[in-house]
Order: C-alpha cells, then structure tokens, then sequence
C-alpha cells in the first residue's frame, strides 16, 4: 500500500496536470506543433513553439516525480523501484519501433519520452499500490506468467484495427490526426496488458 504523497510529488503532479490540461486548450485554439513562436514575444528560442515548451514542462514535471524519493523509504521500495526501471527500459523498446518513423522530429521526441516516464509512473505506482507478484518471481515464473497474461489479454489487439477504421474516416478531413490515432491505441493496447499483468497480487 502506498502511502501518502510527499510535497515534492504533489508538485510534480500538479505541474503535470496543468501541463496536460494546456497542451489539450492549445491545440484547441490552433497553435499547433509547427507555429514558430520566433515571431512571438513570448518566445524564448527560435524554433521553440507553445506546444514544445509545455512537453518540456510535462516532462520535468514527471521527472520531479520520478526521482523524488517516497514517504517512507524502505527495501520493498528499492526493490520495486529498481523492478520499475528495468522493464521500462525493456518496454521502451517496443514503444520506440511504434514511433521509429516520427523520432526524427524534435517533438515527437518529446512525446516519446513523455510516454516512457508516463508508464513508468503507472507501473511503479500500481507496483507500489498493488504489491504486484511480478516482482517476486524469478525468470521461469515471469516467462510463464507472460504467456498467461498474453492468452488472456489478447482482446486489447481489436482496439488497433478498430481505431484504423476510425481513423480513416477522420483522416478524411484531419488527415493528420490518422497517425496519432493508430500510435496512440497500439500504446494503449500495451498499456493495458502491461497494467493487467502488475495488477495481479
């Protein structure tokens, strides 16, 4: 069981959800990813747009509650912790073949990396919560547990070629948008397999 936020995380939290609750009225209001606010006084850099200072922001908020230690540190955190750091490093993996064809583009760097801190802290604090038995197993166990949790997870792979078919006819008219769909429900199908295999106690 987790217990209470620190006044660091809390801050982290807050900063993210401002962050989150900006770049969703941004994007509303038309100032997307490409309008330069070199022209703007509000800029700080040239090429810097309102969409990537706020991803920066996000992130920094995310990190902020990454690495600020828990209320009550203790051997069971660390293990969790140190549980957390490794698969989200194995599946970055994965996540980063979804988005191979946008990491050129300096914001759609940002937003990778968004991604991976976001699933961190959703399976740290899942871990955290949850006391997940993923992290007590040894590897015979977890290639075991894996197979089992794919047999029955496989119903989160229909959300892809249903958001394709979603995502054609808005393309119609927001043909940018085609992309982001079928990006953002391949993550979401293995957001939730990943949340379904640490919710097991």
């Amino acid at each position: 069981m987790r217990a209470s936020l620190n006044k660091i995380h809390l801050v982290g939290y807050v900063i993210g959800v401002i962050s989150l609750i900006a770049l969703f009225f941004i994007n509303i209001w038309g100032l997307d990813f490409a309008k330069d606010l070199a022209y703007n006084p509000i800029s700080i850099a040239t090429g810097l747009t309102l969409n990537k200072l706020v991803l920066y922001i996000l992130n920094v908020s995310m990190l902020i509650i990454i690495f600020s230690p828990e209320s009550g540190e203790d051997e069971r955190i660390e293990t969790i912790r140190n549980y957390v750091i490794i698969h989200t490093f194995i599946a970055a993996i994965p996540m980063s073949v979804i988005l191979l064809g946008l990491l050129m583009k300096a914001t759609s760097l940002l937003v990778f990396t968004g991604i991976v801190l976001a699933y961190y802290i959703i399976i740290f604090n899942i871990c955290l919560y949850r006391d997940s038995a993923i992290i007590y197993m040894n590897t015979q166990q977890k290639t075991i547990f894996y197979k089992e949790a794919n047999k029955r997870m496989k119903f989160s792979y229909l959300f892809l070629p249903t958001i394709a078919i979603i995502g054609i006819t808005i393309s119609k008219h927001q043909y940018q948008l085609f992309p982001i769909l079928i990006i953002g429900m391949a993550y979401l199908s293995f957001l939730i397999k990943s949340v379904y295999m640490h919710w097991q106690k």
